[in-house]
């Protein structure tokens, strides 16, 4: 197991904890065991990158999203029994949760939609055993295809099972 230092840029793209970028299909892509805290934005990126597994990581007090899948286009990727755990209450006056402001997806960070998991659309990645503390939402998908009946379809994952959000 890495405990991770302090990432401290807020508001530059690519200075990120952990960061899979732009690798394309990339089965022995993994991040295990690791953990991140006191990070200043964000905690694992899978950015334009396929078929990863990101497993067993503790994630705390990660400012903005816990695990962010950036692009939309992300596909086969397993996020499996990792834990994201924000120490601070959404509502607490001066910390707001673990929302952060000034990063460059005003959604994925702030107040607006801050979450444990937040992924810009792609609906082919699994969800497995993960577990959330105390984020504003624990899995945040924006709506990009909408059926006749409003039923927004962006928001099925491939495989989704066992994962337990909690708030405090």
């Amino acid at each position: 197991m890495f405990i991770l230092p302090i990432s401290i840029e807020i508001g530059i793209e690519g200075k990120y904890c952990l960061h899979f970028h732009k690798m394309g299909d990339c089965p022995d892509c993994a991040f295990r065991g690791n953990a991140i805290e006191n990070s200043q934005q964000r905690g694992i990126i899978i950015h334009g990158t396929h078929s990863t597994n990101i497993e067993s990581n503790v994630l705390y007090n990660v400012r903005g999203a816990y695990v962010y899948l950036e692009d939309g286009n992300e596909m086969w990727n397993t996020l499996a029994y990792n834990v994201a755990i924000c120490p601070f209450p959404f509502l607490d006056q001066l910390y707001r949760g673990c929302t952060v402001p000034g990063t460059s997806n005003n959604q994925a960070d702030t107040s607006l939609n801050q979450a444990a998991f937040y992924s810009n659309g792609a609906s082919t990645n699994n969800f497995i055993g993960n577990r959330a503390a105390n984020h504003f939402k624990y899995v945040k998908r924006p709506c990009v295809l909408k059926t006749q009946c409003g039923y927004c379809l962006s928001n099925f994952f491939f495989l989704y099972q066992w994962n337990v959000p909690r708030q405090w």
